[in-house]
């Protein structure tokens, strides 16, 4: 957790483990990093409470722990940098396909939860347990790329303080942990399951 809100060292970090992979990939996964910078310009990342703190860093992050889990497959770790892109940006679907294939679309499709203007909590929770159902049954790729992203949020909560503004979703944020990140995860990242186990016990304690 060092450097778990340093962007720059995150964005040098991924290009230093990046010059592992061929010249072609590497070129590819950056020019994903910059349009995911791009699009998610002017958002930052609530859930860590931290004003000034680029959106972009939690697809750098998760983009980075495949790599670090040995992921070579070019096409995931660009899904992963573009995953909250349709949900979250502009950006089309013509687009990536455009720019990355249909295969790297897929991904990024196959990771997004449609999520309608003026969404209620109570429909959320609806939509993200369907979503969650569906990638139960997804292919290994895509339950990992949703472990990259369980882990990564789950940090993030602790990093919330007691007053913060994101405090009211923390029960809905630990039971959905319970109930389907943990469970996801250990189908194709077990290694996880302790650190994931150990920060809903501490959110419990902290904020419960």
């Amino acid at each position: 957790m060092k450097h778990f809100v340093d962007l720059q060292y995150n964005k040098q970090e991924l290009e230093r483990k990046l010059k592992s992979f061929p010249s072609d990939q590497q070129k590819r996964i950056q020019q994903a990093r910059r349009l995911a910078e791009q699009y998610h310009a002017g958002q930052i990342r609530e859930a860590e409470e931290i004003s000034d703190l680029p959106y972009v860093i939690h697809c750098i992050r998760t983009a980075l722990w495949l790599v670090n889990q040995k992921v070579t497959a070019s096409d995931i770790i660009t899904a992963m940098l573009l995953h909250d892109t349709l949900e979250d940006t502009q950006l089309t679907s013509d687009s990536i396909e455009l720019q990355f294939g249909k295969r790297v679309l897929r991904q990024v499709e196959r990771v997004t939860r449609e999520r309608p203007d003026n969404e209620t909590e109570e429909g959320k929770i609806k939509s993200k347990t369907i979503h969650m159902n569906k990638i139960t049954c997804a292919p290994t790729e895509t339950r990992l790329m949703k472990t990259a992203d369980f882990l990564d949020n789950m940090r993030s909560w602790l990093l919330i303080p007691k007053n913060g503004t994101m405090v009211f979703k923390i029960p809905r944020w630990i039971r959905e942990a319970q109930q389907h990140y943990i469970p996801i995860a250990s189908t194709v990242a077990p290694q996880t399951i302790p650190e994931m186990e150990k920060i809903v016990t501490k959110i419990k304690a902290k904020f419960l």
